[in-house]
């Protein structure tokens, strides 16, 4: 989970510096890890949801409802 928020963190920053020196190529790799970083998050995020929703849904089949 932790290498979401470090593409996130390392692509902003690879943004930052191509656009600080006029390098496209160093910019746009930089919003494509950034991208992937979030994509990751959400992702880990929506996985979390299902991995509950699935245990809820599993303690009331067995009949431990809380």
């Amino acid at each position: 989970m932790a290498n979401d928020k470090l593409d996130q963190g390392i692509g902003a920053a690879k943004e930052k510096v191509g656009q600080g020196l006029g390098d496209e190529e160093l910019e746009l790799k930089g919003k494509a890890q950034h991208l992937k970083g979030e994509a990751e998050e959400k992702l880990n995020k929506l996985k979390d949801s299902a991995a509950a929703k699935a245990n809820d849904l599993l303690d009331k089949v067995k009949g431990e409802d809380k």
